[in-house]
């Protein structure tokens, strides 16, 4: 495995650098007419390094049809889990491009070798401008083939590379939703066993009053802030401050299992990585996590005050128009009210953003937990923001709207909202700004220049005298 994701490592980062370096020096050679013999031995170093592609992608689905054998085997159907046939239909791309970038990389070596054993002029002078253009296809290819950080069923390590197209539009349990969707099928496999064992873990004081349900939702909600602010936030919240609050949760006894991740299916460091790349993907809860804790911690006379909160998380700047971008509106109902609903709308134009309208209707859910009459301290024994923190994630609501930008630049959004039976409307309005990222330029011009060189060169090489 080690040697597996070494391959695959240096093949997502180290390669296509390395061979559009050499291709640049092959051309290089062939404007000025270098040394054939050097030319050569560039070009065989460039197909050495384009087999490592092959190698790759071999290598990582054959390690992915073993590791779905094995749960088959175990009488575990992962084919059904949703996701999978996108996962593996990726994976077979992925597979097809590193063959097709090996295969353009030997072919181009051999009209090389060809053009200069055939004694003819006309094929002299067109043979070696043809290979090199066959060597930018392999160097086109390249720049479009996409490989997971991790080669394997390891969870978490496909997180990124499958590409969730399936999201809630409640969320009932703000970051356990999130978590169940970005998880790939490799981590979904594992989450169903987890749940199991965080129930049968718990310590019977904790929520004892609640149905077994209702106790695991809230736990898993607790977990998962838990291991996102040993990421987020580790000096404020040190290991010692979040072993005492899991200990909360299992007891002495079972915490130790749960940290191990014995039985479980899950250890807390991986769900600790899970949470983390989850977040590069969808970082609008996570600020969502961070604005309330402002608010408890700066503003918390104000914050008890108000019996509704209302906010919208969403990333101000998207770095690509092919991928719907999130927007999560949230309350938290800070009465013991049970009847309270709400309508929200988003609202745009069609030119702009598409869907232009969506609504939806919410019923609050109430809250449990009295807020403390003073501000209790961040981190503590008994009453503190952490566990009001935990305890807002629970009662609030959310609607995680998604939505798909038509073009790049700015784009102007309104969410408006009321509350049936009350007086008044609420809303913000902000703008989203779909940005060209690095990724997209190299994806959309990288392969388009290399393919303008490779048809340029037969003109450019007469041109300047060569």
């Amino acid at each position: 495995m080690v040697l597996i994701s070494t391959i695959n490592r240096i093949s997502r980062y180290a390669n296509k650098w390395i061979m559009t370096v050499l291709a640049l020096i092959i051309a290089s050679l062939i404007l000025a007419d270098g040394p054939q013999g050097l030319t050569l031995f560039f070009w065989i170093l460039f197909i050495l390094i384009s087999g490592v592609f092959s190698i790759n992608g071999i290598l990582l689905n054959r390690s992915f049809n073993q590791e779905v054998q094995i749960y088959m085997e175990a009488g575990k159907p992962v084919r059904g889990i949703q996701g999978f046939d996108e996962l593996v239909a990726a994976l077979k791309g992925s597979l097809f491009k590193s063959l097709l970038i090996t295969f353009a990389s030997i072919l181009s070596l051999i009209i090389f070798i060809f053009s200069d054993i055939i004694n003819n002029e006309d094929l002299e002078d067109m043979g070696p401008t043809l290979a090199l253009a066959m060597a930018f296809v392999a160097i086109s290819v390249m720049f479009l083939v996409e490989y997971p950080d991790d080669p394997s069923f390891t969870p978490g390590g496909l997180i990124g590379y499958y590409e969730p197209d399936v999201f809630p539009f409640n969320m009932d349990n703000l970051l356990s939703d999130v978590f169940v969707t970005y998880m790939d099928p490799a981590t979904f496999m594992r989450y169903d066993e987890w749940s199991a064992s965080v129930l049968n873990f718990l310590n019977p004081i904790y929520e004892s009053d609640e149905i077994q349900i209702t106790r695991l939702e809230r736990a898993r909600e607790k977990i998962l802030l838990l291991a996102y602010l040993t990421s987020s936030n580790p000096n404020t919240f040190t290991q010692d401050v979040i072993l005492r609050e899991l200990e909360e949760l299992f007891g002495k006894g079972n915490l130790e299992n749960f940290i191990s991740g014995k039985d479980t299916g899950l250890t807390w460091e991986e769900i600790i990585d899970i949470i983390v790349r989850i977040e590069k993907q969808a970082p609008e809860p996570f600020r969502l996590v961070d604005r309330i804790m402002v608010n408890l911690t700066d503003n918390y006379e104000q914050f008890v005050k108000e019996d509704l909160y209302f906010t919208v998380s969403a990333r101000a700047n998207q770095g690509s128009v092919t991928e719907s971008s999130g927007l999560i509106v949230f309350f938290i109902n800070k009465t013991t009210r049970e009847d309270r609903t709400v309508k929200i709308k988003l609202v745009t134009d069609d030119l702009t953003v598409h869907p232009a309208v969506q609504e939806a209707t919410v019923v609050l859910d109430q809250l449990t937990d009295p807020f403390p009459k003073e501000q209790p301290p961040l981190v503590a024994e008994g009453d503190d923001i952490l566990s009001l923190l935990s305890s807002m994630l629970q009662v609030g609501d959310a609607i995680w709207f998604r939505v798909q930008p038509r073009g790049f630049g700015y784009r102007v959004i309104a969410i408006t909202g009321h509350e049936i039976g009350a007086k008044g409307t609420f809303g913000k309005t902000f703008e989203m700004r779909f940005t060209k990222s690095l990724s997209w330029y190299v994806k959309s011009y990288a392969p388009k220049l290399t393919a303008l060189g490779s048809i340029a060169l037969p003109i450019i090489k007469p041109l300047i005298g060569f």
